[in-house]
């Protein structure tokens, strides 16, 4: 049986990218547990909302920093042991929380900390390659990610099978602590580095846009936002169609986060157990890395916008239906919401790729750079929002109406999608 081909010789360089493996399984356990263990310890919906928001809010301002300093040191591989190792402690140091205060400190030191293996690692994917395997390579580094966070999500419903929530922690700080050691060993610093403002104009094909999709994008723009030349010049770069474009991503993301927030919450409310819940979203993050594969060829035959437009109309039903298949069909119930959430998994690798990919389209290609990261920029700001809202109304309203919500608001969002020519 021949090796695969990234671990000939020629392929050595992509080795670091396994060092993410462990790291990115403990962020998809977390993804999962920190709302199921809020509730836990006693608190509410509305804690589950602070508490994720806290780690949302946290990183903006963490990943500035952290590629700054990054390009500024001209280093890499010092910052990504950082990460893995600063997301060792506090994950350890969350199991030993026991109130919804601690938990949002532990989120907002995670968030500020913990990610300074992310602004160092999208830049060393492009600088450990030459430039016509860019694309190969981020791909494969998406590709590397999503195993680590779906096999993170089922070796947690493995173990919640005997232990509590509590020792997930524990499990998602060995994880990183792997990630700690492999790096040692992987990591390498790159022959040349690039301030990341820089490839706006050294990433020449829309297709690349869709694989960054995946990747965190906003690195590359981010380090940028806050100067005032970015605002200047972003005056002469939208058109009348990119801040509508805007809205309409604000909106959508708001919307996504207030319907999935308390997801796992809510199927604890139809009986199923922590196990389960786990691995229900082991499948979606299946669903999620399959259509994210073939989502190009879906986009040169039917076309991006209608692949997209497709995919969030879909979301209202999704949302809409969450509360309706409860209320008719009751003792259908998880078998009608898993449904859904699988067919959720599918629309969000659609969304993730077109949905970037489509900015290509409006922006005018020499101002793309500040065009991605306003977008991106965008997104982060309405998770954050988003969380807030998810919480919020789940508790003081009910997990039925924060669907209909949710639903409600992706419809406005789908209605300035389809007004737009792209």
């Amino acid at each position: 049986m021949q090796p695969p081909q990234w671990l000939h010789k020629k392929g050595k360089k992509s080795l670091w990218t396994l060092s993410f493996v462990p790291y990115k399984g403990a962020f998809g356990i977390a993804n999962v547990l920190f709302p199921l263990y809020v509730v836990f310890i006693g608190g509410s919906l509305a804690d589950v909302g602070l508490v994720v928001a806290a780690f949302n809010l946290a990183s903006i301002p963490g990943l500035i920093l952290w590629g700054k300093l990054s390009d500024r040191s001209a280093r890499r591989s010092i910052f990504i042991f950082f990460g893995f190792l600063t997301a060792t402690i506090f994950f350890g140091m969350t199991a030993l929380a026991s109130t919804v205060g601690a938990l949002i400190l532990m989120n907002i030191l995670l968030g500020l900390l913990s990610t300074s293996c992310i602004p160092a690692s999208s830049m060393l994917v492009i600088e450990l390659a030459p430039k016509p395997l860019w694309e190969k390579k981020i791909g494969l580094f998406n590709f590397v990610s999503g195993v680590g966070w779906t096999a993170g999500l089922f070796i947690a419903s493995i173990f919640l099978i005997r232990l509590e929530l509590l020792y997930l922690f524990v499990l998602c700080a060995l994880f990183c602590g792997i990630s700690s050691i492999l790096a040692v060993f992987l990591l390498e610093e790159p022959p040349i580095t690039f301030e990341r403002h820089m490839l706006a104009f050294l990433i020449p094909r829309p297709g690349i846009r869709e694989k960054l999709a995946f990747a965190p994008t906003l690195l590359f723009q981010l380090p940028r936002f806050f100067q005032h030349k970015f605002w200047r010049r972003l005056k002469y770069e939208l058109t009348n169609i990119l801040p509508l474009y805007y809205i309409a991503t604000f909106i959508l993301f708001t919307a996504f986060f207030v319907a999935f927030l308390p997801f796992p919450l809510y199927l604890k409310t139809l009986g199923i157990n922590d196990s389960l819940i786990f691995f229900i979203y082991v499948l979606n993050s299946i669903m999620s890395t399959v259509t994210h594969a073939i989502t190009g060829k879906l986009a040169e035959t039917l076309g991006r916008k209608k692949i997209f437009t497709t995919a969030i109309s879909l979301r209202i039903f999704i949302f809409s239906f969450f509360a309706i298949f409860v209320l008719l069909f009751p003792q259908w119930a998880i078998f009608f919401v898993t449904l859904l959430f699988l067919i959720a998994g599918i629309t969000w690798g659609i969304i993730a790729v077109s949905g970037s990919a489509l900015l290509t389209n409006i922006a005018p290609p020499e101002r793309q750079g500040n065009a991605f990261g306003m977008y991106n920029a965008t997104i982060s700001l309405a998770t954050t929002i988003g969380s807030l809202l998810g919480g919020f109304l789940a508790f003081y309203v009910g997990f039925f109406l924060a669907f209909y919500i949710a639903a409600f608001i992706v419809g406005i969002g789908t209605a300035i999608i389809i007004k737009i020519k792209f």
